[in-house]
């Protein structure tokens, strides 16, 4: 975290949100459908970016959470490991504001949630309230608990389920499109 400022990485994803619709039609994007993905910190900052943003240029279309950071539950997460996301002076408001399930509302982008349950860096239930508070308010979300993989595992190749995990993602980021 830039010096305990966590408003600093998520000002830089919603530009660049701001950048990829600004640029789309030279890159030959669809403005419409821009997305944010995050692994583990990275999926904090992208659960940030999905229930933080203060328009719409900088509000993702769809968001893909992968073993993501998103609550300050001391039950879930340690707090020198959220420390490390907000920075470890964080005030309670501050805290508050970066625990991104507690942010979630009608407007938040539809989300895909990948997990293992073995994880004992980023227990589940981050991803699986992140879930739960997406289902409370009608926005659309997919769940995909795997028994085992631990942490980390990114698009490994030894990563047990990855066939299962690209063939489930790329399912649903095709009725996404539709």
């Amino acid at each position: 975290m830039p010096n305990g400022h966590p408003e600093i990485p998520l000002k830089d994803a919603q530009q660049m949100l701001e950048l990829v619709r600004k640029q789309a039609p030279k890159w030959r994007v669809d403005p419409h459908r821009v997305g944010i993905i995050g692994f583990s910190a990275g999926g904090h900052l992208a659960a940030a970016a999905s229930t933080l943003f203060t328009g719409a240029d900088n509000r993702p279309d769809f968001t893909i959470l992968c073993y993501a950071a998103t609550s300050d539950d001391p039950d879930i997460i340690d707090k020198e490991t959220f420390g490390n996301l907000i920075g470890p002076d964080a005030s309670a408001p501050e805290t508050f504001r970066y625990s991104c399930e507690k942010q979630v509302t009608d407007r938040t982008p539809q989300a895909f949630i990948a997990l293992s349950d073995d994880d004992d860096n980023v227990l589940p239930g981050n991803s699986t309230r992140y879930y739960t508070a997406l289902k409370s308010r009608n926005v659309p979300a997919e769940l995909h608990i795997f028994p085992t993989g631990g942490h980390g595992w990114g698009w490994s190749e030894s990563f047990r389920y990855k066939d299962e995990l690209r063939a489930a993602l790329g399912r649903w980021l095709e009725e996404i499109r539709k």
